[in-house]
């Protein structure tokens, strides 16, 4: 199944239209790692893995990142070998495991996830919790296939771009790629985490988002000062939205603050 003996497959931990995920031990030093395979697509082939595979190659090892360790090709698929992690933000936030207490120190951790890939020029462009992988507690930004090393060819035919929920209107409507758009990314996690109810993709309220109107929103923290934060990365206007250094800066302190 993954052409390579070395391995042996425990268990699948994600099945999409793109690839399929195990967890896999190692026979030699039995450690465990994920491994991802790609699936037929007939109208992008393995585009995404091959730029997943020069991306994290690019990309220094770094705490917030999911580590990449090798790749291998065979019968027209491509397998990646990384980092197993316990599962992704997506899954606290539905299962409702996180406590307001924790979500500055997650936000921390993203943050300088993305100020890391940022500093080599790298942009991610699919930044949403599903994305986010949380190991011994750490989150770290893992699935770059769509992401982009700065400046970009906008005319390229291979360009994507990610979840609606997630994307800053520039980058779908101007087809702006810079460091701003995943900060708007970031925000719109955050969104998701302090909010109640689930993220539109499309639609008036879609809008509405990315014209600053948060009026549909039931917000389930006390702190004005973290929904201050979402809104300021969250602006329309790219030149308004924080960066994401300013934003490390302000999450430090509030939680220098609260010691």
């Amino acid at each position: 199944m993954l052409e390579n003996s070395n391995f042996e497959i425990e268990k699948v931990i994600n099945h999409g239209n793109s690839a399929i995920v195990f967890e896999a031990t190692e026979k030699d030093t039995k450690k465990s790692y994920a491994i991802k395979k790609s699936l037929p697509n007939p109208i992008c082939g393995n585009y995404f893995f091959h730029n997943e595979i020069k991306i994290m190659k690019l990309i220094t090892p770094h705490l917030n990142c999911v580590k990449f360790f090798d790749h291998w090709e065979y019968n027209k698929h491509i397998v990646l070998q990384i980092e197993l992690c316990d599962g992704t933000l997506l899954d606290l936030i539905y299962g409702g495991n996180i406590s307001i207490s924790n979500v500055w120190h997650i936000l921390l951790d993203i943050g300088f996830g993305i100020e890391h890939i940022h500093r080599q020029n790298v942009v991610h462009l699919d930044l949403k919790p599903e994305n986010i992988l949380v190991s011994n507690n750490r989150f770290k930004i893992g699935d770059f296939g769509l992401a982009l090393r700065l400046p970009v060819d906008t005319d390229d035919p291979e360009l994507h771009v990610g979840d609606r929920k997630y994307v800053a209107l520039e980058v779908l409507e101007d087809n702006i790629i810079s460091k701003p758009a995943d900060v708007f990314s970031f925000g719109m996690i955050i969104l998701h985490i302090i909010s109640t109810g689930d993220l539109p993709n499309r639609g008036d309220n879609w809008l509405k988002i990315r014209n600053g109107d948060l009026s549909q929103f039931t917000f389930k923290v006390d702190s004005q000062d973290l929904i201050n934060l979402t809104k300021g990365m969250i602006k329309k206007e790219i030149k308004e939205r924080q960066t994401i250094k300013e934003i490390i800066i302000h999450i430090i302190k509030f939680i220098y603050e609260q010691i």
